[in-house]
């Protein structure tokens, strides 16, 4: 009996830790990130060992702009090598996918 109720003690205990959305957001999720431009820190390339990031100079909005920057241009590509008039092969599409 005890093996049975294990499964939805969790299952309960899942749906109470659950938070329903709030139509009021507040705090930084509800700011909007300023455009993508060369005056973010990660667009361009660190000179810093590892490539690592100048922290000193990000900023939280920084991030999302970023991301958002960098799935634009993921899709960018993907849409390239699904457009291509070629006949499909593995380097034109497996491996351009892997690229990107």
């Amino acid at each position: 009996m005890r093996s049975r109720s294990l499964p939805w003690a969790l299952g309960l205990l899942a749906l109470s830790c659950a938070r329903a959305p709030s139509s009021s957001t507040s705090g930084a999720a509800s700011l909007e990130a300023p455009a993508f431009s060369s005056a973010n820190p990660f667009a361009q390339p660190s000179s810093l060992q590892y490539l690592a990031p100048q922290f000193n100079r990000i900023r939280n909005p920084d991030y999302r702009s970023a991301i958002e920057e960098g799935m634009r241009r993921q899709l960018q590509e993907v849409d390239t090598i699904a457009r291509q008039t070629s006949e499909p092969t593995f380097e034109t599409t497996i491996v351009a996918l892997e690229r990107t």
